[in-house]
């Protein structure tokens, strides 16, 4: 699918989308070279949120990306339910987790766009968006 497929499948702008998959690719490329959550949100400027919901869909679509201190992460913010989804795909997002086997990929494919903002975004759980910061500002 292209960008501009998926920005009108998602009714986000084109430019959001390209953030979206840079994000993604530069989060990939730091995996293969074995850097750290924290590492990753600090280099990548995403908060550790941000970075759990692209390592849920690199789980999906590139599981071997993930080392075993990635997983143990996860785990981690799910059973801490820092990691917020629907019900039905936390449980199959612990079950790949806890599960030696690769994960099921055809879950994977039921993640709908609204699913995936889901993942730990106060704005899908409150419906408002949290306040920008300006240059400079910081929060409390």
């Amino acid at each position: 699918m292209s960008p501009p497929d998926i920005a009108r499948a998602t009714g986000h702008t084109l430019e959001a989308v390209d953030n979206y998959l840079g994000t993604y690719e530069r989060i990939k490329v730091l995996l293969r070279r074995g850097f750290d959550v924290e590492t990753i949100g600090h280099v990548t400027g995403k908060a550790a949120r941000t970075v759990a919901q692209y390592l849920v869909i690199i789980e999906c679509y590139h599981p071997d990306l993930l080392q075993d201190s990635h997983r143990r992460w996860l785990t981690g913010r799910r059973k801490g339910r820092t990691v917020t989804a629907r019900p039905e795909m936390m449980t199959s997002m612990t079950e790949a987790l806890e599960n030696e086997e690769a994960p099921d990929t055809g879950k994977c494919e039921k993640m709908t766009p609204a699913g995936s903002q889901g993942l730990g975004s106060k704005r899908a759980v409150s419906g408002k968006a949290k306040p920008s910061l300006t240059k400079g500002q910081k929060t409390l």
